[in-house]
């Protein structure tokens, strides 16, 4: 898997004083606040955000995270999972017509902004 590092959550450690072990740490206990259990997070768990192998934490993760931060995980450099619908079948004969597969959001904001404004009045592309 092709990772980016991510280089905000590591400016954003730097510039408060934190390890991946002291960053754990807190995490963990504002995970124990949340849920009334203690988080499992050690180093290596962050060194793993840091490297980018884990592009959007899991919620009471996030969650937890953003308690100990103060910024939403987004400013903290994570990318939101984007979900793909499942459209419904188009005919063959329309080579324009949507198809399924995951895409990132900048992506994906992009080619909604462009189908949006097309058009099309051949009436080979209708839904079957």
């Amino acid at each position: 898997m092709d990772t980016t590092r991510n280089v905000v959550l590591e400016a954003w450690m730097a510039e408060h004083g934190y390890s991946s072990n002291s960053l754990a740490d807190d995490v963990n206990m504002a995970l124990d606040r949340l849920t009334g259990r203690p988080g499992g997070l050690d180093g290596s768990s962050v060194r793993g955000w840091k490297a980018g192998r884990v592009l959007w934490p899991k919620s009471a993760t996030r969650k937890a995270l953003e308690d100990v931060s103060g910024l939403p995980a987004v400013a903290l450099g994570y990318v939101p999972r984007v979900s793909v619908v499942e459209r419904p079948p188009w005919s063959a004969a329309c080579p324009w017509a949507p198809r399924t597969f995951s895409v990132s959001p900048s992506i994906a904001a992009a080619l909604a902004w462009r189908l949006a404004l097309f058009t099309s009045d051949d009436s080979t592309c209708t839904r079957v």
